[in-house]
C-alpha cells in the first residue's frame, strides 16, 4: 500500500500474515527510493497499529495477510463525497 494518509483516526488489527510498516518520513523514503527503503518495522499475527488522522504511513505484504480495518469517521472526513455530475 502507497504512502497515504486519512482524515479519520484508524486502528489495524493484522488477523494473518505479515507486512513492513512505513510511517512519516520513511514513507516517503521508501516511496522514492525502493532500491535504499528506510528499515521498516515487521509485524505479524496479532499486531495491533492506532494511525492518528493526518499521519502519513504505508506499508508493504510480506506473506498473505488478512487485516481488520476501524476508522473513527469516514476516511476522507465529511466532505468525501464526489461533486454532482453535469451534462452539457
Amino acid at each position: 500500500m502507497k504512502p497515504h494518509r486519512h482524515q479519520a483516526n484508524r486502528v489495524e488489527v493484522l488477523l494473518e500474515g505479515s507486512i513492513d510498516w512505513y510511517e512519516g518520513d520513511d514513507a516517503i523514503r521508501w516511496l522514492r527510493d525502493p532500491d535504499n527503503p528506510p528499515q521498516p518495522r515487521r509485524y505479524g499475527k496479532g499486531s495491533l497499529t492506532y494511525v492518528e488522522a493526518g499521519t502519513v504511513y504505508g506499508y508493504e505484504v510480506v506473506t498473505d495477510a488478512t487485516i481488520l480495518l476501524w476508522f473513527e469517521g469516514h476516511p476522507r472526513g465529511t466532505d468525501w463525497e464526489a461533486p454532482p455530475t453535469t451534462y452539457s
